[in-house]
């Protein structure tokens, strides 16, 4: 520059800010960064940085309905019969118990004889 043209504005970046929120609580996410260009849009380099975070992984969470009812499921000629219930069970690695949704099926049966003794 010389004494009788402008010289133009010298432009640089701010320094970072804070890092955001990461993306996930656990089990990996994504959080970033951001820093503004002073002077001018055409700073070299990005604005935005990107690191990853929360990468434990998450608590194995576990989720059982309780028993259902015993319920007679069919009856053998000396009239004894069969009886089952149900319960379900999902175990999950996620950050939230409210997201995890109970799916498998665990079935158990008993025999009933005549005289209401069970084996």
């Amino acid at each position: 520059c010389n004494e009788h043209l402008l010289c133009p504005p010298h432009m640089f970046w701010t320094g970072w800010g804070p890092w955001e929120r990461c993306t996930a609580q656990c089990g990996g996410g994504i959080q970033a960064r951001r820093r503004t260009c002073e002077n001018g849009p055409d700073c070299a380099g990005c604005n935005v940085e990107y690191q990853p975070c929360n990468t434990n992984p998450c608590p194995e969470l576990k989720k059982t309905t309780p028993w259902t009812p015993w319920t007679p499921v069919n009856i053998s000629d000396n009239g004894g019969h069969y009886e089952q219930r149900f319960r379900y069970t999902c175990k999950a690695r996620l950050p939230d118990p409210n997201l995890l949704e109970v799916g498998r099926q665990r079935i158990e049966m008993r025999y009933c004889s005549s005289d209401g003794t069970s084996g």
